[in-house]
């Protein structure tokens, strides 16, 4: 499977989904091969998974693109898998465990990783729900889908 094919496919698949990561070892080459403009992409970065990347939104879902930062949980997962479809962001409510870590997500929220029970299969972040001032819980489209990723500042320096 192509990146291009998957992007493709993922319009149509899990319509419950935040986002979706395909992770990498060449970050430049992948973007390149979406034939998206590169100014549609901003970089991210993804602690939960030791990875840096970038991001775009495709039909009102994230997309992300992830290589390895560090010799972290996506380079193992690379190692085992290959370049392919690696990670889903999905809603959470942040109760599910609430002493799990939480990092800054891709996505611009905070989220806590779910490993996967098989190491061939994808990852799962679960993203937590914005919070107001008033400490209500929103989101801009009523399921916590962002409007889109906020800009960043550059991974590289």
């Amino acid at each position: 499977m192509t990146l291009h094919s998957w992007l493709e496919a993922r319009r149509l698949e899990d319509p419950e989904a935040l986002g979706f990561g395909w992770a990498t070892v060449d970050l430049e080459r992948s973007l390149t091969q979406t034939g998206r403009p590169a100014a549609e992409w901003l970089p991210v970065g993804e602690p939960l998974l030791g990875a840096r990347g970038a991001t775009t939104t495709v039909e009102g879902r994230t997309v992300v693109v992830l290589e390895p930062a560090t010799e972290g949980r996506l380079a193992g997962w690379l190692a085992r898998n290959g370049e392919g479809p690696a990670v889903r962001y999905r809603d959470g409510d942040g109760s599910e465990d609430p002493d799990a870590r939480r990092e800054m997500t891709a996505l611009g929220r905070t989220g806590r990783l779910v490993p996967p029970t098989d190491p061939r299969d994808e990852f799962t972040i679960l993203v937590d729900p914005t919070e107001l001032s008033d400490g209500a819980t929103s989101a801009p489209d009523g399921r916590g889908r962002p409007g889109g990723p906020a800009p960043r500042p550059s991974v590289d320096g």
